[in-house]
């Protein structure tokens, strides 16, 4: 199986350890993302085009910070929401001193060294994930497919039945939690 059978095991990453650094690589796109006012959909195709790279290679050979700025930073331009390559790097710089424990964080100075490194490792990164995955980015997202569903479970529930207000408002409620639910997942 190619889930069980990736190049991080091969290379002698256990599974739960593969498991707890995609976890990491997806939470620190969500938490830039957020900090960067990105509508979901980039996030989640950022954290799709991070899981494809890992499906094809180590997690040993290649940073999952790395990977992760460039994701998102791919993902932008994909989804065509554009962020400067400088906001990228002055967000993931403040989540990874925030993941770090560092109790006086500090800005990143563009025209530093570490902005510097930390441009040259996006960019690279972004080129590694481009040719790992043959320039074939399509990602279909699930999304749209849920709020369908849900309306038409809704409206299959309504037909054919008299209820009272109160009756309707709580079915209402629950599609929207039920809606909410299988939106997060």
């Amino acid at each position: 199986n190619e889930l069980e059978n990736t190049p991080s095991r091969a290379d002698g990453v256990d599974a739960k350890d593969e498991e707890m650094l995609r976890m990491l690589g997806c939470e620190l796109i969500q938490e830039a993302g957020i900090l960067l006012k990105l509508p979901q959909v980039v996030m989640a195709r950022a954290q799709v085009l991070f899981h494809r790279f890992y499906c094809r290679k180590s997690l040993r050979r290649c940073s999952v910070r790395d990977i992760s700025m460039a994701g998102l930073f791919l993902a932008c331009k994909l989804e065509e929401n554009y962020k400067k390559i400088r906001q990228i790097l002055l967000v993931f710089h403040r989540v990874f001193q925030r993941r770090d424990g560092v109790k006086d964080p500090t800005p990143l100075s563009v025209g530093s060294t570490d902005y510097f490194t930390m441009k040259k490792k996006i960019i690279s990164s972004e080129n590694k994930i481009l040719r790992e995955l043959g320039f074939v980015l399509h990602v279909e997202h699930p999304h749209k497919f849920i709020l369908f569903f849900c309306r038409m479970l809704a409206d299959q529930g309504r037909e054919g039945n008299e209820r009272d207000a109160q009756t309707e408002d709580k079915k209402q409620e629950t599609n929207k939690k039920f809606a909410q639910t299988a939106w997060n997942i």
